[in-house]
């Protein structure tokens, strides 16, 4: 009997990086991808029919992509490739270090984003005044926060940002909110009276 020598690193991977396990991480990937629109299409859905739901829908809809996301992604590598604890011990050793280096900025929108959905200084559907933006919160992603303003355009603000920039919430999760409207009136007008009608 011949003995047979174990694999290095590099066989190994190789090894792992099968064509059907590359075909059926693109599958998986795809799925998630599909399931995130699903939830995102039923969210809106729910919030045209049922107005009072809709900030409740939207954060749910929220934290599920999140979930989505992060899980599904750790556990589509782990079921479908297995890689070995050698290998990811390795790979994971060298990879955290470049990514680290590559994605910093990445990475700390993304941790960023979890102290969002968690601290919660406002949530989605809030009206938000970010430095010289005011607008309704439409999404809370991985990276960054989307919000539509008055005029009708998407601003996208990187997670990273409302950790060190001040942020003022309209309404904080409620439904409605105070706005403050100028109030001309004419010299001729009677104050008083005014004030009383106001």
């Amino acid at each position: 009997m011949e003995n047979k020598e174990p694999l290095s690193d590099v066989d190994a991977f190789f090894n792992l990086v099968e064509p059907q396990k590359i075909v059926a991480l693109i599958i998986g990937f795809v799925i998630m991808t599909l399931l995130v629109r699903v939830i995102n299409r039923v969210a809106s859905k729910i919030q045209d029919s049922y107005p009072s739901y809709r900030l409740l829908a939207l954060q749910i809809a929220t934290v599920l992509n999140f979930s989505i996301y992060i899980l599904g992604t750790f556990g589509l590598i782990y079921t479908i490739l297995r890689p070995p604890k050698e290998l990811l011990l390795a790979v994971g050793g060298s990879a955290a270090v470049a990514i680290g280096f590559a994605l910093k900025d990445l990475v700390s929108s993304i941790i960023a984003g979890l102290i969002l959905l968690f601290d919660r200084p406002f949530q989605v559907g809030d009206r938000v005044s970010f430095s010289d933006t005011y607008g309704e919160i439409v999404s809370i992603g991985l990276r960054a926060v989307r919000l539509v303003t008055l005029d009708d355009n998407m601003v996208t603000i990187p997670n990273s940002k409302f950790l060190t920039d001040i942020v003022a919430s309209g309404n904080a999760g409620a439904l409605d909110m105070m706005i403050c409207v100028d109030f001309i009136v004419s010299s001729e007008t009677d104050l008083r009276k005014a004030r009383d009608l106001s």
